[in-house]
């Protein structure tokens, strides 16, 4: 008995595995992503330091244009450096292989205070 077992979307090379065995044996197979089952997290660094996720599971409507996120952990007169990644909503966190390009972000100080918009700046990658 052959099976048809269609991979669609941004399926990689394990789930196109783990389908065909899943297949065989008559299991569900693993789903496209798509944006409704999608989340991000905002990974931030200082410096020549480690990259950690400062928030984690974002949701960002399909129906929206654009989403924003508001690090208010962030000290003013400091420099930081942010990634954004993209997971499925069912992977942990740390499981994320996905990620945007990076931004660095200078906080003014309290003295310099001025606004600056960074959207579009950041795009996800899948």
């Amino acid at each position: 008995m052959v099976l048809d077992n269609q991979i669609t979307g941004n399926a990689g090379l394990f789930d196109s595995i783990a389908n065909f065995f899943r297949g065989i044996f008559g299991l569900e197979t693993r789903g496209a992503l798509t944006s409704q089952n999608l989340v991000y997290d905002i990974w931030r660094k200082e410096g020549a330091g480690a990259y950690e996720a400062v928030s984690q599971g974002v949701v960002c409507s399909p129906t929206l244009q654009r989403c924003s996120y508001t690090d208010s952990t962030a000290q003013a007169g400091r420099t930081y450096n942010y990634k954004i990644g993209v997971r499925a909503n069912t992977e942990l966190y740390y499981e994320t292989t996905k990620f945007s390009n990076e931004v660095n972000v200078s906080v003014p100080s309290a003295a310099n205070m001025h606004t600056k918009d960074y959207t579009n700046t950041m795009q996800p990658r899948y």
